[in-house]
């Protein structure tokens, strides 16, 4: 792809190189990166359906940068451009996206559009497992606490991915199945998914998804008190989370420190670990709390050390 670029190309096949060469970057290297690819494709683009790709790329870049709206801004012109293009497939994910940026941003959720996704996006979508509509309407309802629901069709998706030999992204689902079971409080079960998920990411050679697996790891062995396996787990995303430029496994680690810190008497230790995630949340603000789930414990924390504006301020 880099070869192309070094050679005279029109500016939309331009545009879909680097589209690519994003997708490559968040998934290897770098979300900030992956950034920058986008906007430059987005500037060269020609065509609706180009653009509503590039658009709906943005969204998933930014919703992991953690600027929810933003990312929302972005799923609704990929919308619009997915409308004017005809590509029912495209429409489909873009509903999805902002459906789930519109909730990320506290407007609730929008159960309408998330069914009108799926119809559209039909039985058997040749798209990538992170972009459909079946899995965003499966993170929503466990985000609302329909864990049930959630449960049945994350295993779903699983499964239907294994059997087509579409692996790579599966590590994410069984993620958010181990962060559902956690909050289930069934700790071996949180444990052995996370255990798989990150199997699963060393496979598939994404080091930015199985450093996000460790901190979730992490949280699973703060519930049960392991604080060795908590502290190492955090120390070895560190590296890789900090070059990926991903923000979302920060909230993983300040959640598992705050825990285990908090449960050995150390509000101090606990606040330090929280601050990155805070400063993330003052500087973009607070629209659904669910993501923000370290939140309780950080507060606690501040209120401990005497931070007794900032915490009321987060209230």
């Amino acid at each position: 792809l880099e070869e192309v670029l070094r050679e005279p190309c029109a500016p939309g096949e331009r545009a879909s190189v680097l589209r690519l060469l994003a997708e490559i970057s968040h998934h290897d290297d770098s979300f900030d990166e992956a950034a920058r690819l986008l906007r430059d494709a987005l500037r060269l683009a020609e065509g609706p359906e180009l653009k509503g790709a590039i658009e709906l790329g943005l969204s998933y870049v930014e919703s992991n940068l953690m600027d929810w709206g933003a990312a929302l801004r972005h799923a609704r012109r990929a919308l619009d451009h997915a409308r004017a293009s005809g590509n029912a497939l495209l429409e489909a994910q873009a509903l999805a996206y902002r459906a789930m940026m519109g909730f990320l941003v506290g407007r609730g959720a929008d159960w309408r559009s998330v069914e009108r996704a799926i119809a559209l996006e039909g039985p058997d979508p040749l798209a990538p497992l992170v972009g459909r509509p079946a899995l965003i309407e499966a993170l929503l309802r466990l985000y609302v606490g329909e864990h049930d629901l959630a449960r049945a069709a994350l295993h779903r998706l699983a499964a239907e991915a294994v059997g087509r030999g579409d692996e790579s992204d599966v590590a994410f689902v069984l993620l958010w199945l181990s962060w559902l079971e956690t909050r289930a409080g069934r700790f071996a079960e949180a444990s052995r998914l996370a255990a798989e998920a990150a199997a699963l990411a060393r496979l598939t050679g994404s080091v930015s998804m199985h450093a996000w697996v460790l901190t979730q790891r992490a949280y699973v062995a703060a519930h049960t008190g392991d604080a060795e396996e908590v502290r190492g787990r955090c120390a070895e995303a560190t590296a890789p989370v900090q070059a990926s430029g991903r923000l979302l496994p920060g909230l993983w680690t300040a959640a598992a420190l705050a825990l285990l810190e908090l449960s050995l008497g150390d509000a101090e230790a606990a606040a330090r670990a929280c601050e990155p995630a805070l400063a993330a949340l003052e500087r973009r603000g607070i629209g659904e709390p669910v993501p923000a789930f370290f939140l309780p414990d950080a507060l606690e924390a501040l209120v401990a050390i005497g931070e007794r504006e900032r915490a009321r301020r987060l209230v």
